[in-house]
Formats: structure tokens, C-alpha cells, sequence
């Protein structure tokens, strides 16, 4: 019987001591998985500053921000009644066909709600389609103010 204790206790602290490198293992790779997305967003961060491509924001004239991809690149946009939009002058070229092509969004289908012509000068509903249309993928969409009769709405798609 006295062997069997001492081949459990021997078991258990074998176990615990896998368990305490796991542990310390799952912890350090864990600091390392932080600091690399510290180190990324670093680098969004200084991409985005060297490229210009947004303003500093005027929440006064802000109706909308959006945020995702143009052809796999990180890019923004902001888009206000009296700044209008702002944004890559790759995004600015896609948004520029967009309106050209005379892309419609079709409205609520009852015939209650009229369709949406691509535009950037017919009011923040029509700005806020064409520019979402016109990223690759979006990743986030701010509204501010009373353009939307709302006074904030924030979503993020994956």
C-alpha cells in the first residue's frame, strides 16, 4: 500500500510540475503576442501619419468615419456636410468610379423608400453608401451628430 501513496504522489507531482511549465509557457507567449500587436498598431499608427490620408478630425462637421481595406491596405475616411470627404486618393479614385458607374442602392423593396444614386454632394446617406462601397472590406463605421438623427451609432464587422 506504501508504494502505491508513492507512486501517486509521485504522479501528481510530476503532473503539477507540467503544469507549471505550461503555465509559464502560455504567460510568456502571451507577452510576446502583446508586444507584437503593440508593435503593429505602432505601425498602423505611423503608416496612416505618413500617408496623410485623413485630417485631423472636426467632430463639428463630422458625419460620418469609416475604417477597413482598400486592396488589402489600411485606410480610413471621414466625410462631413462643409469638409466633404476625406480620405487616400486610392480610396478617392474608387469612390470616384463608384459615383461615375451611377451605382444605385436599392431602397426598403416596398417602394416606401426610394433607391440611393452614388453621390458625394446629395446629403450624408447617399456619402455614407458610396464611400462604404467603395473600400475592399470595412471594418468599422462611426456616425456622428444629427446627420443620421442619431447622436452616435459605432459598428465594427470582422
Amino acid at each position: 500500500m506504501d508504494g502505491d501513496l508513492r507512486d501517486r504522489y509521485a504522479e501528481t507531482m510530476a503532473t503539477a510540475q507540467w503544469l507549471c511549465r505550461r503555465s509559464s509557457a502560455a504567460l510568456e507567449s502571451a507577452r510576446v503576442r502583446q508586444e507584437a500587436a503593440q508593435e503593429i498598431r505602432a505601425r498602423v499608427e505611423r503608416y496612416r501619419q505618413d500617408r496623410g490620408a485623413v485630417a485631423p478630425r472636426d467632430r463639428d462637421d463630422l458625419a460620418f468615419e469609416i475604417s477597413g481595406l482598400v486592396d488589402g491596405a489600411l485606410s480610413s475616411a471621414r466625410w462631413g456636410p462643409s469638409s466633404g470627404l476625406v480620405c487616400s486618393s486610392e480610396l478617392r479614385d474608387r469612390v470616384e468610379v463608384v459615383v461615375a458607374l451611377g451605382e444605385t442602392f436599392a431602397g426598403d423593396g416596398d417602394g416606401d423608400a426610394p433607391g440611393v444614386v452614388a453621390s458625394l454632394d446629395a446629403g450624408p446617406t447617399a456619402a455614407l453608401l458610396t464611400v462604404m462601397r467603395s473600400f475592399t472590406r470595412v471594418t468599422s463605421v462611426e456616425m456622428q451628430g444629427g446627420a443620421f438623427g442619431v447622436s452616435r451609432v459605432a459598428a465594427d464587422r470582422g
